[in-house]
């Protein structure tokens, strides 16, 4: 049993104990999986069906056993991987072969703790589980936001087990069987909907010559061999064909086709399936369901050869025809297409400053009148723009986006105003409400008339709901509303009207004309009440009721009458009492009371005061007599009718049925209560009040406009730009226009009838091509050689505009090999791959005649003239034949146009050799394992073979390896492929070869599939992110054991060669690559984002090209040890190379251009970028000295604005870069390398190693040396400016030591303070930090270059300066050795540190608390996750911090301790409260302490767990205080590093009054660190 570096994890926790165990996930190629030790699981029963290793695992690890197993593999072979964190634990259970059984004990009896540290350590968290944009990426200020533990859902997909199909013992002399006629056999199976055998041991030869069609709706199974002779020609449609013997087809003769045609929705069920997880079988044989339209190979063999040996598939274009001028083509995207050939200006075109950044291009954006399409690509062809002068055409009038029948009508519905807009565009907007019309969103740029048109007279129409209008007649004095007006800052009226419609709306902004109108009074009616009509005669004289008076300020009377009906309430108009005898009468304001308890009426007395109230009452009795029944009528003043009122707005009609509010046009609130008297001056209670529009503008008035924003936005709301655009007088000018456009008022639009005769003819260039040809339909943006002033001035707005390309050309013809004019006859489709950085430029061609002896092909329609190996040998494009003979076709489902037919090869090692096949509308979009060529799950098979086919039209994915080993791909095209191409499925398949294939037009997945493809694999599928960093790659390489050469990604969405190597993948070998290229990818060429690759090997990409990418050519994330070999890196978009926290990578030998003739230019270029940010593995967890950065060596730089650039925008990691190297290094730009880093805090510790300069192009004086910032100079000798950013220090020998210190959530900045002994120099050094200090679980470093010699290094605080300080601990990392031999060794370093017996050293626990005064809880971190601070939820409303998720998923609250405090012998008491908010209440949480020491000679630090005792618990309520005595041992005594941390279980805690206190000290045992 032997021992092997890991390759797939697995967790699982018992008890108190975590159990990990590493497996090889390649049971098919003979390895066992082993998840148990002498019978004890490591794995549940869900985790087995999970893994679906239920019955292909050993239950016990013993010799027996594997001796005995049937088809076990030798002791030798299985393997149980063991974390190389532990690989020097001498307590670890080793097997001895010789053994009979050994148990595994001693590995569960690491505290749990440990080894979840271990993995919590040992885990990449690199990986992004949201991903950034392109603008992030280069500046992520909140990269660390997206940072996650890996959650290894790779390496959790289920497994199925390694059956495979055996072939059928009567198949055994198939090969040498006489064959019989298949027509007979079709003409003995007369219904065909009866499936078709081919049965075992016997041969049928196809002998239909006549391309005739054969229907099989019931399937084929073909158990025996089916056999297609050259001389075949037929197409055969059919639901299904299981392959169980041997179906051979040759080359059909030139002329003939044979093509299954696959159809039908229903999914097929092969009945005869070995014993499979996958399929659902539970025993052996059975049923398994393999999907509708299925080719599946079940334990037989395909042996096709569909085309000559001596055809090529593909291959580089030899040259192009004649060249001609190409005719301007209309912008086409997704079937849509410009409708016109020429465009208009809508309005003046602008600068795009952020395309201008973005870009490295001048780029104005033009606003053109719709095109009908949306086209966001361009084209990287010049285009020259000439001005045809302006229409005389009239205004058309937009119609309804949703219903082309409805047309714009625009008819004023009340006043215009300024609108917000007018802030936001910097320019005079004016908003006016619009008469319901059609919906029309969009606007118009260009310069307009807007002319009014006065609508004919016609009633005011009063709100009406139901058939009832609202009817406004004044039912008591109107008044000033306080409360509206305070709200809205001017005058508010209001008026109780009689009883009329509830109608709590109002009007919108106009001017409205109120009129009194006289309604003469209707008779008195007395009221009722429960049915008794009350009468009114008096019982006594009537009298002043001074109380009510007092309050009311108004003369009020009382009457007391003879006893009536009880009628409490009264009446607000006036009324008038008369005596019927005597004809004599009092006239009363309004009644406040009619019965009071039946026998008293309150009234007001009109014309009297307050002051006269008493006369009121002597005159009423002088007038009616005691006993006396009363007349009562209705008083209305006459004389007021007629009168008119202005008001702006009506803000309720009539609110509660009786409350009339309205705006007066006299609007000052500080005069409301007068506009007020005024009104009632004029209306009087009684009076109706009309409503009428006030007399309009006279019509035929005239507004310039310079633009309309929204001709109808949500078919009410006209929003446009006036032609007098200052935005300080817009609400004027909104005035203004209102003046002359009123309510009701229509606006007819036309053009302004200017001169533009001297602007027709005038010329623009855009050489470098256009960004968008109609973003969103209605703006075009383009690469102006003109700016935009310039180019305004030739092309006012208005101008039509025709358009055509600038120096393009078009060719007829093309010349390819002999050989291939031989075999790509005429009518055979070929495809030209893209010339340019988008893969959209690819062509498709069918061939008019072909002459074998030239090379000559004649195409049916010209090209674009592409590159050819004529013009230049690095950079030519391919060309492809898209037809084979053997046809493989599929017709879509009923109801899903993306579900095509598919070809499996399942559980089958046989070799299969498929060549020459057209594969065209296979793949099922969505469902999982159902891909166009498909080896599933088929062990090692090193005979098959897949070569020179054609896969087109695929709806998912192209071809795909799935736990299968050792195929060849080879010569292979896929063309427009939805989803990853040449897939590499789960990251388990090795050995694996790809030559010479080529993939092109390859498009992202519909993000809605490919979250179902999620959800039956059980992971994230990344070829469906259309919005995401990656996406649909041509080669999807998951796993780089496995060999490629030759192949050519010819673009795509995204990327070209995308290695997303999961889980413990990242750190596997590569098989090999050489001689691949990329080209015209959408995202990145060559990429490891995310989550990065760190083979343990380097890995060697040999002479790649990487040319014409719209984004990067390689992006390097979180990457190491490679080595690029040669190659070519040339007219990429932006960078060549970008390399982000990585290291250890080599470019030797490469070529960089950022700009060749064969590219438009498209901005500036940089060679290589360095992003100067580490890999935390780097120097945080990985000791070992051995990072290098960065070697660039013999490589040229030709055309880039910067051929090697360090910068980094993210800011949130302001250190840890790594020594570079540079060796003979030529470029033709003077300033070769840009070390100046702008941002805040800039990194400022590079160090370049010049090996060596021979040319004399990097620096000044040809030697080799050090480039380093600035910082490091007082150290060195012979330093001289570089740039501004650099110092070259000619002959120095450097070295890098990054000193990994303290922890950066406390809340200090420390200085490191470097000192030669031999003169007393100091170089001092600030405190670098990795995320932003709150709760931050990373140590904080402090990088510095030092040539040779002895130092001492100590750490003080920027305000007590020469006061030795620790922080925490110290750890040095000596990164790489430098390639000069007299450098810097671990014994040349020697720390001071400050005294262990001073008073700071009694309490070790900084803010226990968490009363911090920048965040609370400074000093404070967690192993994961973060801590939540509580400004008051501590105890008794103190500060406390509490975890966001369970102790036991490492939400443990921690903090360093200063190591240099602790002496063995100290003894301490530790203290801390809790309270459990969440989860498990019975588990009890406990303090450890985690110990480690600088292994000086193993490069690591080495751990250990200290466990305080003798617990005591004291209860207050909800916090428990817990109480433990430690005794530092020699261990802790000479630890570098010391950590208290609460450990615990499934609980969520709050945490407070934490302690760490000295009650007796020790002695320490006295060290240099070294």
């Amino acid at each position: 049993m032997k021992v092997s570096a890991r390759t797939e994890t697995f967790s699982r926790s018992f008890g108190f104990h975590l159990v990990r165990i590493y497996v090889i996930v390649c049971c098919c190629a003979g390895f066992q999986l082993v998840t148990s030790v002498n019978g004890e699981s490591f794995l549940d029963s869900d985790t087995r069906r999970e893994l679906g290793t239920e019955d292909n695992v050993f239950d016990t690890v013993s010799a027996s056993k594997i001796d005995t197993a049937v088809d076990a593999p030798s002791p030798e072979d299985t393997m149980i991987i063991l974390d190389d964190d532990d690989e020097d634990d001498p307590n670890l259970w080793s097997y001895d072969p010789s053994e009979e059984t050994t148990e595994m004990t001693t590995l569960f009896e690491e505290d749990m703790d440990t080894l979840q540290y271990d993995t919590e350590e040992s885990l990449i968290i690199e990986d992004m589980t949201a991903l950034p944009t392109l603008a992030e990426l280069e500046d992520p200020e909140t990269l660390e936001e997206l940072e996650s533990v890996e959650t290894l859902e790779y390496d959790r997909r289920k497994l199925g087990n390694c059956n495979l199909h055996g072939s059928l013992p009567c198949n055994e002399d198939l090969e040498s069987a006489p064959c019989s006629s298949f027509s007979s056999l079709v003409s003995s199976v007369a219904s065909t909907t009866e499936q078709l055998v081919i049965p075992c041991g016997e041969c049928f030869e196809v002998d239909i010559t006549d391309g005739s069609v054969l229907d099989r709706a019931g399937g084929i199974l073909l158990e025996g061999k089916l056999y297609f002779p050259p001389t075949s020609n037929v197409t055969i449609r059919t639901k299904f064909i299981w392959v169980v013997g041997l179906l051979k087809m040759d080359t059909p003769n030139e002329g003939n086709k044979v093509t299954f045609k696959m159809y039908g929705d229903e999914l097929q069920v092969y009945e005869n399936a070995i014993r499979n997880e996958t399929c659902g079988v539970d025993s052996e044989g059975g049923t398994c369901t393999m999907g509708s339209k299925v080719i599946a190979v079940m334990g037989g063999r395909l042996d096709i050869a569909g085309t000559e040996e001596d055809c090529p598939s593909w291959e580089k274009l030899t040259a192009s025809g004649q060249e001609t001028i190409r005719p301007f083509q209309r912008p086409c995207e997704d079937g849509e297409c410009w409708s016109e050939d020429v465009i208009q200006l809508r309005g003046s075109c602008r600068h795009s400053a952020g395309h201008s950044d973005a870009l490295g291009k001048y780029t104005i954006a033009c606003p053109i009148m719709s095109t009908g399409a949306h086209i966001g690509a361009g084209t990287s062809l010049g285009i020259q723009f000439e001005n045809l002068g302006q229409p005389v055409t009239p205004f058309e009038y937009p119609v309804d986006q949703n219903d082309p029948s409805k047309t714009l009508q625009l008819t004023l519905n009340g006043g215009c105003s300024r609108a917000g807009h007018t802030d936001h565009f910097g320019k005079c907007t004016v908003y006016c409400p619009l008469q319901s019309t059609a919906l029309v969103k969009h606007g118009h740029g260009v310069p307009m008339t807007f002319t009014s048109v006065k609508p004919p007279p016609m009633p005011f129409k009063m709100p009406v709901r139901n058939g009832v209008e609202v009817n406004l007649k004044i039912a008591s004095t109107c008044g000033h509303s306080q409360g509206h007006t305070d709200a809205w800052g001017r005058c508010v009226l209001s008026c109780k009207v009689d009883p009329t419609l509830n109608y709590g709306r109002g009007s919108a902004w106009s001017k409205m004309k109120l009129t009194s109108r006289y309604v003469a009074p209707a008779p008195f009616v007395f009221p009722v009440n429960n049915g008794q009509q009350m009468s009114l005669t008096t019982r006594s004289r009537t009298a002043v009721s001074w109380g009510h008076t007092r309050h009311r300020k108004r003369c009020v009377l009382y009457l007391p009458i003879v006893r009536t009906a009880t009628i409490r309430w009264g009446i607000g108009s006036p009324v008038v009492f008369t005596s019927p005898t005597t004809g004599n009468s009092f006239k009363a304001s309004r009644v406040m009371h009619w019965a009071w308890g039946g026998a008293n009426m309150f009234y007001y007395a009109e014309d009297y005061t307050v002051a006269n109230c008493q006369q009121a009452a002597d005159d009423f009795n002088s007038a009616i007599s005691v006993g006396e029944s009363l007349e009562v009528s209705h008083h209305v003043d006459e004389g007021y009718g007629g009168n008119s009122f202005e008001i702006d707005k009506v803000m309720h009609w009539a609110h509660a049925r009786k409350w009339f509010f309205f705006f007066p046009s006299e609007s000052d609130p500080t005069t409301c209560a007068a506009t007020s008297e005024d009104f009632n001056s004029k209306f009087k209670v009684g009076y109706n009040i009309d409503v009428s529009d006030p007399p309009g503008p006279p019509g035929g008035e005239t507004f310039e406009v310079d633009g309309v924003h929204h001709w109808a936005w949500k078919r009410k709301g006209l929003f446009f730009f006036p032609l007098e655009s200052d935005p300080a007088t817009c609400s004027q000018t909104a005035s203004d226009f209102s003046s002359k456009f009123a309510k009701n008022y229509g606006i007819e639009v036309s053009y302004p009838t200017k001169d533009t005769s001297s602007s027709v003819g005038q010329v623009a260039l855009a050489s470098k091509g256009i960004h968008h040809w109609s973003w969103r339909t209605s703006h075009m943006f383009l690469f102006s050689d003109d700016t935009a002033s310039d180019f305004n001035s030739k092309f006012p707005p208005g101008s039509r505009i025709k358009l055509s390309y600038l120096d393009s050309f078009e060719v007829n013809d093309i010349q390819v090999t002999p050989a291939a004019a031989r075999c790509w006859k005429p009518g055979t489709e070929i495809l030209l791959t893209s010339h340019t950085r988008s893969y959209h430029d690819q062509q498709v061609r069918t061939i008019v005649s072909s002459d074998a002896n030239t090379g000559t092909i004649a195409l049916d329609e010209p090209i674009t003239k592409p590159v050819s190996l004529a013009d230049h040998s690095d950079f030519a494009i391919e060309v492809a034949s898209l037809n084979r003979r053997i046809v493989f076709d599929a017709e879509s489902d009923a109801t899903d146009d993306a579900i095509g037919g598919h070809v499996v090869i399942h559980h089958t090692s046989v070799g299969q050799h498929i060549e020459g096949v057209e594969i065209r509308n296979f793949g099922q979009q969505g469902r999982l394992g159902k891909y166009p060529i498909h080896f599933h799950m088929s062990s090692d098979s090193p005979d098959s073979l897949v070569k020179k086919n054609v896969v087109r039209n695929s709806n998912q994915r192209g071809y795909v390896v799935h736990l299968t080993n050792n195929v060849t791909f080879e010569e292979n095209v896929a063309f427009d492929i939805t989803g990853h191409c040449y897939f590499i499925e789960d990251g388990a398949e090795t050995g694996n070869v790809f030559r010479r294939n080529l993939g092109s037009g390859i498009k992202m997945m519909p993000a809605e599939r490919a979250i179902q493809l999620g959800e039956s694999s059980g992971r994230t599928e990344t070829d469906g992110d259309s919005n995401g960093f990656n996406g649909a790659s041509v080669f999807w390489i998951s796993n780089p054991s496995n060999y490629f050469y030759g192949n050519v990604a010819a673009g795509g969405d995204k990327n070209g060669y995308w290695f997303e190597t999961h889980g413990l993948r990242r750190e596997m070998s590569l098989g090999a690559f050489e001689d691949n290229e990329v080209h015209s990818s959408g995202r990145f060429a060559f990429s490891t984002y995310s989550p990065g690759w760190r083979p343990v090997e380097t890995a060697y990409i040999r002479n790649l090209k990487v040319y014409r990418n719209r984004v990067w050519g390689a992006f390097l994330h979180v990457t190491t040890n490679i080595y690029f070999d040669g190659g070519l890196f040339a007219d990429n978009g932006g960078k060549d190379a970008m390399i982000s926290r990585a290291d250890n990578l080599v470019f030797d030998g490469t070529t960089f251009i950022g700009q060749s003739p064969f590219a438009n230019d498209n901005g500036n270029k940089v060679g290589i970028h360095f992003d100067p940010v580490r890999l935390k593995e780097t120097v945080l967890w990985e000791h070992k000295g051995y990072w290098k950065g960065t070697t660039v060596k013999n490589v040229r730089f030709y055309n880039h604005s910067q051929p090697m650039q360090f910068f980094s925008h993210q800011s949130f990691v302001k250190a840890y870069n790594a020594p570079h190297y540079i060796e003979n290094v030529w470029s033709d730009t003077p300033a070769m390398i840009e070390g100046c880093m702008s941002n805040d805090p800039t990194i400022d510790d590079l160090q370049i190693e010049i090996v060596a300069d021979d040319n004399g192009d990097v620096t000044p004086t040809g030697k080799a040396g050090f480039l380093v910032s600035p910082k490091f100079t007082p150290m060195i000798s012979n330093c001289q400016g570089y740039n501004g950013c650099l110092q070259f220090c000619e002959g120095a020998c450097l070295r890098t030591v990054t000193v990994i210190a303290g922890n950066a959530a406390f809340d200090d900045d420390l200085n490191m303070v470097v000192t030669r002994k031999s003169d007393g120099q100091t170089l001092l050094i600030g405190k670098d930090q990795r995320g932003e200090r709150k709760h931050n679980r990373f140590s904080a470093a402090y990088t510095v270059a030092l040539p040779k010699d002895d130092y001492t290094i100590h750490f003080e605080s920027p305000s007590s300066p020469g006061t030795l300080q620790w922080p925490k601990h110290a750890v040095p990392v000596f990164e790489a050795a430098p390639s000069c031999a007299n450098h810097l060794i671990d014994s040349d370093l020697v720390f001071s540190k400050p005294e262990s017996r001073r008073p700071e050293c009694d309490e070790l626990i900084y803010n226990g608390d968490f009363e911090g005064s920048s965040w609370g809880s400074e000093g404070w971190h967690s192993f994961h996750h973060s801590l939540q601070h509580s400004p008051d939820g501590g105890v008794g409303g103190s500060g406390a911090v509490a975890t966001i998720v369970n102790l036991s998923q490492s939400n443990k609250p921690a903090q360093f301790l200063d190591a240099s405090c602790v002496e063995a012998g100290n003894e301490y008491e530790i203290a801390f409260s809790y309270k459990i908010v969440g989860g498990d209440f019975s588990s009890v949480p406990r303090a450890k302490i985690e110990t480690k020491e600088w292994d000086a000679t193993g490069k690591n630090l080495a751990r250990g767990r200290a466990h305080p005792t003798g617990t005591s618990t004291s209860v207050d309520g909800e916090w428990t205080t817990l109480k433990y005595q430690w005794t530092a041992d020699n261990t802790a005594g000479k630890a570098d590093q010391l950590r208290f941390y609460i450990d615990g279980g499934a609980q969520k805690i709050m945490v407070d009054n934490v302690l760490f206190t000295k009650t007796r000290g020790g002695r320490r045992e006295r060290r240099r660190l070294r």
